[in-house]
């Protein structure tokens, strides 16, 4: 069968092959030779179609190729170069060309391309991750046999209904925790296995429903072990009050036909406790409270009462030095820090924590700077052998600020070949192996290569990098959270066992030589329990430094507890408290910002337009929101794509204003005639992606190389008809290609977001929609975070009395229970 003529399409025209760059829908079609780039205008009659693209997936024999390069034959029938899909191949099969009509080609549907070569791609790392832990635990893991690949991929991705993301999850679980049970091939046989008390790798309902899709007997007590575990990340906390528990556990029970009297002692005996917080009663787990004590503990061993002899008037010196560099740079003579500034910057340099928290734009960030420049100076005077060291260690982190993973050779299993003949053993020394043990006098002068910078989503990261001179942290071990704990951290205690380091030069290994002995973290407000868990397991593991950089009154966390705000009550380390707005330059704004944690803002106190609020209902037509009324509002306060953030509180559908619906709206109004990128028909009618939208991604990447995290912001910039191109908005990312499936599975419109997503992040304008009837949900934080995301100007969309309701409204932060740094097993707190 013929296949199509379209944009995208191969074809065979005068001897050469070209791929269409135009629509196919007229006589004149734009085609472009894949020897040459060149691109000309030819009759559409005159064109063949090849039948298979550059770049598609085939299968030959029993292996799978990718079409690497077409060429046409001497005899005018094109011919396929070829590389593997996948590394674990039979090496005696290997095929490096052939020609397009060769019987033995088996098509792969156009709707599995993506999904079957994204399954590949993991089966290649799942196996090289099991072949580093037999290295290590002696043959106890199991690879999946590359012979039965259709028969394993349609058991977990049609049948479990898994996705590549899903399994790439459990792949890099499997990897840091090296638990047996969290095996790919155990998810037929003991689903319930992959949820525990701190992992739920899969929901409670998906294990049910692979249990039912394979047959498989669940004794009921350990559904409701398991129920339990789920409820508690199902509700974002460590504590879920009694009766709510107990009246859940009811209906859980009941909704599979038994009766909770029958399994509520074993529960109570051997899952939950019970905990008595400010006189009302919780249900927990042991391991749950343990872990929050565990973290008081940590941080007081590692911290409290932890300072370092640098006089004050040394580092007031390097705060004078730094003034003066900043007047010639930003070419103002009157600039200098405030004094709460100067003193927030001598407390971080002289304490092995410290807190900085204040508003937006009371100048945080300028503290790190200044923080970050002060500790270059201290070190190259007080460590001038040192820093020769130095610039063997680190890689020549801050000049070369490529990506720690930015190449195949970065891939800490990019050397790998699955072969079990091959295994040399390298003699493994203590110091390789163990953590960090560094006495705190060499934490004293912080050399700028172990300094890392670190925030909870990818654009606040991006601000906090911005802000500080290249030369003055490590870009290599710094980024998000995820990709700091989860990736770098992860790859380097893998390089520092030399048995598993695959680096052709194992002694200049760039991952055994990094050292992380400062962390920055910005945005602490974001973080839950075991962010915060994870970041200080890497703090003692280096014995690191470590300075906090907040807004308390912002959204807590997402996830369980609320990190900051206890660290802050707990009065067990320095605070600097920022006062003075700096950034916000209009009046308005800047008295509600500051006001809002202890008063209720009317509309009474807008004195100018940096501040206003318009009536939702004119903007509501119909049921609908009032797309000429919103066009009026972008051009009479000339609002672009680049210069504002429209804000809601919901995703939901179920409310007239939510980001899909806004979202819709203004990808007409910012991008009408953007090139669409065709979905399949999960998506029809749904979401459309356009060429030049601003998207955002809205699921951890564990596959990418990079690590790519939730809330990462990007661009499209083209589509081949097959593969999209888009580009991260990292200072240092370059473009990357996608699939079709992994745009619409896991990006989303990025012109309007949730005031979590928005949370980190600063825009000279904001245009925030305060939902009509939900003051109950929407609170004080969220009203707060919304309108301190303005540097210049915020648009309120709402009814007065909601806008009210909704400040008076304090739910988030009274219903988050939390005992870190209120409950210790060594300190009196």
């Amino acid at each position: 069968m013929k296949r199509q003529l379209r944009y995208g399409t191969n074809v065979v025209y005068n001897g050469e092959i070209y791929r269409i760059t135009s629509a196919a829908n007229s006589d004149g079609v734009k085609i472009c030779s894949l020897k040459t780039n060149d691109t000309i205008t030819v009759k559409k009659t005159k064109l063949v179609a090849t039948p298979h693209d550059k770049f598609e997936l085939i299968k030959y024999k029993k292996n799978y190729y990718i079409v690497r390069n077409i060429t046409c034959g001497a005899n005018g029938i094109p011919v396929y170069d070829l590389d593997f899909a996948n590394k674990f191949y039979d090496k005696n099969s290997k095929i490096d060309s052939i020609q397009s009509n060769d019987p033995g080609i088996q098509n792969i549907p156009s709707y599995l391309q993506e999904k079957l070569s994204s399954f590949l791609k993991f089966v290649d790392r799942y196996n090289l991750t099991i072949n580093y832990l037999n290295k290590k635990q002696m043959g106890a893991y199991q690879f999946l046999d590359c012979s039965e690949l259709e028969n394993t991929m349609n058991d977990l991705i049609m049948r479990c209904k898994l996705n590549t993301n899903q399994l790439s999850k459990i792949e890099h679980t499997l990897k840091k925790t090296q638990n047996p049970a969290f095996q790919i091939h155990l998810l037929t046989l003991k689903p319930f296995e992959f949820i525990t008390q701190e992992l739920q790798l899969i929901s409670f309902d998906k294990a049910e429903k692979i249990a039912a899709e394979f047959g498989l007997h669940v004794d009921f007590k350990t559904k409701c072990e398991k129920w339990t575990y789920c409820l508690f990340n199902e509700e974002k906390t460590f504590y879920i009050r009694k009766f709510k528990y107990i009246d859940k556990f009811k209906k859980f029970c009941e909704s599979r036909n038994e009766t909770e009297v029958k399994y509520l002692n074993y529960i109570e005996n051997n899952v939950i406790i019970d905990k008595i917080i400010e006189g009302k009663e919780y249900k927990t787990t042991k391991k749950l409270l343990e872990m929050e004590r565990e973290m008081t503990d940590a941080i007081m061993d590692m911290f409290y009462d932890v300072n370092y002899e640098i006089s004050t008037e040394e580092i007031q010196n390097e705060i004078n030095k730094f003034e003066e560099k900043r007047r010639f740079q930003t070419k103002n003579p009157a600039y200098t820090l405030e004094e709460e500034q100067k003193n927030s910057v001598i407390k971080s340099i002289q304490n092995k924590l410290s807190i900085i928290t204040g508003y937006p734009g009371t100048g945080k960030t300028e503290i790190v700077r200044c923080i970050t420049t002060a500790l270059h100076n201290l070190f190259a005077k007080n460590n001038t052998n040192a820093m020769e060291e130095g610039k063997n260690n680190n890689d020549n982190s801050t000049s070369d600020k490529s990506s720690i993973s930015d190449s195949d050779n970065d891939n800490p299993f990019s050397e790998y070949e699955y072969d079990a003949n091959r295994c040399h053993e390298i003699e493994e020394t203590d110091c390789e192996t163990k953590s960090e043990t560094d006495d705190e006098e060499f934490n004293k002068y912080v050399d700028p290569k172990t300094i890392a910078l670190l925030a909870p989503t990818g654009l606040a990261f991006l601000n906090l990098q911005r802000s500080i001179e290249s030369g003055n942290y490590n870009d290599k071990i710094s980024g998000t959270c995820h990709k700091v704990l989860y990736n770098i951290f992860q790859n380097i205690k893998f390089h520092k066992d030399i048995t598993t380091c695959n680096c052709k030069d194992k002694i200049n290994c760039k991952y055994r030589n990094l050292k992380i002995k400062l962390v920055v973290i910005d945005e602490t407000s974001m973080l839950d329990t075991f962010i915060f868990y994870e970041i200080l397991q890497l703090c003692r593991y280096f014995n690191a430094r470590l300075i906090i950089i907040g807004d308390v009154n912002q959204l807590p966390s997402i996830g369980p507890g609320t990190v900051l705000k206890n660290l802050i009550n707990s009065n067990c380390f320095d605070v600097t408290k920022l006062t003075n707005i700096k950034r916000q330059n209009a009046g308005s704004l800047v008295n509600t910002i500051k006001k809002m944690h202890t008063d209720i803002i009317t509309t009474t106190k807008f004195k100018d337009d940096s501040m206003s609020i318009q009536p939702i209902k004119e903007f509501i037509l119909n049921s609908k929101i009032n797309r000429e009324l919103l066009v009026d509002l972008i051009q009479i306060n000339q609002i672009t794509k680049d210069n504002a953030r429209f804000i809601t509180y919901f995703n939901s559908d179920k409310y007239l204003f939510n980001t899909v619906e806004i979202n819709n709206l203004l990808q007409d109004i910012y991008n009408p005639n953007g090139s669409i990128i065709p979905s399949n028909s999960k998506f029809e009618n749904k979401l459309i992606f356009k060429i030049s939208d601003k998207i955002i991604r809205t699921e951890n990447d564990y596959s990418s190389e990079k690590m790519r995290a939730n809330g990462e912001e990007a661009r499209i910039i083209d589509f081949d008809g097959r593969l999209i191109t888009i580009q991260y908005s990292g200072a240092e990312d370059k473009p990357e290609t996608i699939g079709i499936n992994e745009l619409y599975e896991n990006f989303k419109l990025n012109y309007c977001t949730t005031i979590h997503s928005a949370q980190g992040s600063q825009y000279d304008n904001v245009i925030f929609f305060v939902q009509p009837g939900q003051s109950y949900i929407i609170d004080k934080t969220s009203v707060y975070t919304a309108i301190s995301r303005a540097k210049n100007k915020c648009i309120v969309i709402s009814a007065k009395d909601d806008f009210i309701k909704c400040q008076e409204n304090n739910k988030n932060i009274d219903n988050k229970v939390s005992l870190f740094m209120r409950e210790s097993n060594s300190y009196e707190m």
